[in-house]
């Protein structure tokens, strides 16, 4: 079985992190995995080191129309079983490619897609997407815009690569005596990150404690200044991209995520593999965690999101206990069973293509 990955960069999010754990364990089902993108990355290592083909190519900007020719000609060469994009960009340029080859596709859906902004690039995804074989969301929540008479669906969740954690040292950085509160995720809109800086104002009034935000994005200026104002600046610090989050995760007291949004958040459930106590936003997307799981609060209150932070400072015996069983909840989410999941449903796709 060959298989053709388009996606746009190998840069730090979630969906180029996937990625990589998908090509890793479809290269030990002996499937034959190519990957092509524009750009390198934190994440180019670890596709690279999965032994998946690689194929850069090369681009003017997000939108030279040569990027279709490009693509329509490697997949004449490569002559894949399935194509499948990641990321809005592919999912159009790299749809269109695989609908000219007349090559089953897959498009991949990461997040909610009802909270889009509904842009010319939202607009046109829709339109091409419609036509896919397959689209894959990692949550019940991913198919919410993708109407029946469209792509069958299909949920697969986020992989977490156990041994990877399981082999991961805690970070050994020196708080001293404060408790260490983790943000990790894009520094964006949907994260939330401004009413987490409220909630750790009034944490920090109360309890001696450091928090440590890993992850880059448009919002760091703005986030720079909030973080000022609140007059936490000696107390809350900007790591920017982490390339070994489970050993900080590791460190950590309690891990926040008071996304607006998500699809299925690699953070949280990194976070759960690791053991580590929750607080999360009471979305859909963190549907998963039981209530003895995680701490829940609205994701538009401040003073509930740090009574959580509190709560679970204050009691870390419960708050390990609550980490412990949402570590049992995603130990069935293993790179084998995503790469399982994803090889059935292509051979799927490769029998409707032979018996057309």
């Amino acid at each position: 079985m060959r298989i053709l990955h388009l996606i746009p960069s190998l840069g730090g999010g979630g969906a180029e992190r996937q990625l990589t754990y998908l090509a890793d364990g479809l290269r030990a089902l002996g499937c034959d995995v190519h990957v092509a993108m524009f750009k390198g990355g934190p994440n180019l290592p670890l596709l690279e080191a999965s032994g998946a083909t690689l194929h850069p190519l090369s681009t003017g900007s997000n939108y030279d129309p040569r990027i279709l020719f490009r693509l329509v000609r490697l997949i004449r060469r490569v002559r894949p079983d399935v194509v499948q994009t990641w990321l809005p960009q592919m999912d159009v340029f790299g749809g269109v490619a695989a609908l000219l080859t007349r090559t089953p596709w897959v498009i991949s859906e990461r997040t909610s897609s009802r909270h889009h902004p509904r842009s010319m690039q939202w607009w046109l995804r829709n339109a091409v997407g419609r036509h896919a074989n397959a689209v894959v969301a990692n949550s019940e929540v991913g198919l919410d815009r993708w109407e029946e008479s469209g792509p069958e669906r299909f949920v697969i969740r986020n992989a977490v690569a156990f041994a990877e954690i399981d082999a991961t040292p805690p970070d050994t950085a020196d708080y001293g005596s404060s408790r260490v509160i983790v943000f990790a995720g894009r520094l964006t809109v949907e994260k939330n990150v401004l009413n987490l800086i409220a909630a750790l104002r009034e944490v920090m009034e109360q309890r001696d404690a450091v928090a440590l935000f890993c992850g880059e994005g448009p919002m760091e200026d703005e986030i720079r200044a909030a973080i000022a104002a609140a007059g936490l600046t000696d107390r809350v610090r900007l790591l920017g991209y982490v390339d070994n989050l489970p050993a900080i995760v590791k460190r950590a007291d309690v891990v926040v995520a008071p996304s607006w949004y998500e699809g299925h958040p690699n953070v949280s459930t990194d976070a759960a593999a690791c053991g580590c106590p929750l607080v999360v936003s009471d979305i859909p997307a963190h549907g998963w965690l039981s209530d003895n799981a995680a701490l829940f609060a609205p994701p538009g209150d401040p003073r509930a999101i740090a009574a959580a932070i509190l709560q679970t400072l204050d009691d870390p015996a419960a708050a390990r206990a609550r980490g412990l069983r949402a570590r049992e909840i995603v130990r069935e989410w293993s790179v084998e069973r995503a790469a399982s999941s994803y090889l059935n449903l292509y051979r799927e796709l490769r029998a409707k293509r032979a018996g057309s």
